[in-house]
């Protein structure tokens, strides 16, 4: 829902953007200043509704931390509070993404500002998703599964086809597009920006889970509008319109029609900058004696807004604090990835809906009209059908990797009983059901990432215990390693290293010890019989030909279900006793809780491999 509801505010936002930047005089900067500060004071009152003014006292344990097993820190009881949320240290460690996302925001208001259609804006945009695929992999070390990359590239070809079928003339070719490139350099860079500062997001999401979203948008967005303000005056030396630049004297209605009030802001030459109170004449135009009504002077940040300029304007901002919020939702939860595929479906929204109705209340067009082109129509299910394809691959592959995982499982367990001449168990259990060990080893399954980032994912524990330890760590020295590079490599490296554990078995006579392997399901979920057969597998396969393997089932669901049934007998028998008057039917009432007594689940006792369900 919240995928959907974003989609349709990306698209209202990308074709108000277009329509109110580029018909208004406004300085772009200050929607982007306007923003920030809107979006971080609601922020703040989301902060304060939900954790009050102060979760410790302000400037003492701010955002300190208790550290956990798995290496996150994990926030003290009442360190959440506005107090924290504004902790001047927090905010310059959030400030790397602030700058980025300033720049981000400054760079695509330009493009817009510059004349930038939505169409072309949305398809210039998905940039963003092969650059942050990328960075995905290289920087934060995160896996895609293949069908996922081959969805990337058509992704990015159906990009780069849909906006040169756009932008080519059949009759002057690119001649018109190539003299104004400028608009696009600023939506192609703001893509790129915006992919390196999710990718910067996420690692503060990461170190910062004391945090919750409202927290972190605070200290996003205070940054940002620091840097917003910072980069005002430096774009104003540079820029190449008059109301880019803010000291400058400007006419705020476009609709103004006396040529001499309009300032004249040629192309910058590297010694001519436009320093305030320079005497430019050409620039300088605009004069209160002569410019009056529709052409009334004015300069500043905010020229332009009030009471009388264009209510579109306040809807866009509307629209751009309530998309942020969107955005930040979508990344803290589900990654920036899933946020990039979510865009994909506002180019649809955009191109077959948002901008003909925009062309049809502002000039007229039919939707007949706006939609002719039947290549552009084509291409244009290109890019959120590769999106698709993606999430389909994705969730297709993953019970095949859930299933290589339980068959990794049964191949360790099945050599590790042979080595320690005992019975080893293998469990499939939630997240709720572990129980920590000192003799421990949590492996992360880096394959198979959880869907929402700020929770943990599947991963695998390895139970020993201290006899165990012992043999295990005399045979293969650092056998936690060992166990870490079977699950967490590529498969050409995982066949080594388990031909290598295996020729250690095969030198001894621990080959001919006999493989135990018990398999039981404590997960409240229905159990995934897939992986369950895949289990079993590996374990024959580790026998195969070296031992006779002994496969039994602990029966947590079936002792479950049988207690169940003796439950629901004795309700069964009060009923009859209340129903018949008589007392005979309560007579097997203590053989029944005896019986149900006797189906106990059976206590999973060291070592055994446990596989962990994402955690809800």
């Amino acid at each position: 829902l919240i995928s959907m509801i974003y989609s349709v505010t990306d698209t209202a936002k990308t074709v108000l953007n277009s329509y109110s930047l580029s018909s208004s005089q406004i300085n772009p900067n200050s929607m982007s200043l306007l923003s920030f500060v809107v979006g971080l004071l609601f922020a703040s009152s989301q902060v304060w509704w939900t954790h009050g003014l102060r979760g410790t006292e302000c400037g003492q344990n701010d955002g300190e931390q208790t550290p956990t097993p798995d290496g996150h820190g994990q926030d003290k009881k009442g360190t959440k509070g506005l107090c924290q949320a504004w902790s001047l240290k927090k905010i310059y460690e959030y400030s790397p993404a602030s700058a980025l996302q300033a720049a981000t925001m400054c760079l695509t208001n330009t493009a817009y500002a510059l004349g930038l259609t939505a169409p072309m804006a949305s398809v210039l945009g998905k940039v963003y998703t092969p650059v942050l695929a990328i960075g995905d992999r290289l920087f934060l070390k995160k896996h895609h599964v293949m069908l996922e990359w081959i969805a990337i590239i058509i992704l990015t070809l159906g990009i780069f086809t849909f906006s040169y079928l756009q932008i080519y003339n059949m009759e002057t070719g690119l001649a018109n597009v190539l003299t104004h490139t400028m608009p696009a350099i600023c939506s192609v860079a703001g893509a790129i920006v915006a992919a390196i500062k999710d990718l910067a997001s996420q690692q503060i999401y990461d170190n910062n889970r004391e945090a919750d979203f409202y927290m972190s948008k605070v200290r996003f967005d205070a940054g940002s509008a620091v840097f917003t303000l910072l980069a005002v005056p430096l774009l104003s030396l540079i820029a190449s319109e008059p109301k880019n630049i803010v000291w400058l004297p400007r006419p705020t209605k476009a609709d103004c029609n006396i040529q001499g009030c309009w300032p004249k802001v040629g192309v910058l030459r590297s010694d001519d900058l436009h320093w305030p109170g320079a005497s430019n004449e050409m620039m300088l135009t605009c004069q209160a004696s002569n410019c009056t009504g529709a052409c009334a002077c004015s300069w500043g940040l905010f020229a332009g807004w009030g009471s009388d300029s264009d209510m579109s304007l306040y809807g866009f901002l509307a629209i751009t604090v309530l998309h942020g919020i969107l955005v930040g939702i979508i990344s803290c939860r589900y990654g920036a990835l899933h946020r990039a595929k979510c865009d994909a479906f506002g180019l649809l929204l955009t191109y077959w809906i948002g901008f003909p109705l925009m062309e049809r209340l502002t000039k007229g067009v039919s939707f007949s009209d706006s939609l002719k082109d039947e290549c552009l129509n084509v291409v244009s299910f290109i890019i959120p059908l590769a999106a698709i394809s993606a999430d389909f691959g994705k969730f297709c592959s993953l019970g095949l990797l859930q299933q290589l995982t339980g068959f990794r499982m049964g191949l360790v367990a099945g050599l590790f009983s042979r080595i320690l001449r005992r019975e080893v168990g293998v469990v499939m259990s939630d997240a709720d059901q572990v129980k920590g060990d000192k003799f421990e080893t949590q492996i992360r399954l880096i394959d198979q990432p959880a869907l929402n980032i700020r929770k943990m994912g599947p991963y695998v524990r390895l139970v020993t215990e201290t006899n165990s330890s012992g043999i295990l760590q005399e045979r293969f020295g650092n056998y936690s390693e060992v166990v870490q590079e079977l699950f967490s490599s590529l498969p050409s490296q995982q066949q080594a290293k388990y031909k290598e554990l295996l020729d250690f078995v095969q030198a001894s006579q621990d080959e001919f010890a006999a493989t135990r392997v018990a398999i039981g399901v404590t997960s409240k979920s229905p159990p995934n019989h897939e992986v369950l057969m895949a289990t079993r597998s590996g374990v024959l396969a580790s026998a195969a030909k070296k031992s006779t393997a002994h496969i039994r089932k602990m029966g947590h669901r079936e002792r479950e279900m049988c207690r169940m049934a003796i439950t629901n007998a004795m309700k069964l028998c009060k009923q009859l006793a209340e129903a018949i008057q008589d007392n005979a039917p309560l007579e097997q009432e203590d053989e029944l809780k005896r019986m149900v007594a006797s189906f106990a689940e059976e206590e999973v006792v060291a070592p055994f491999l446990q596989l962990v369900a994402e955690e809800e």
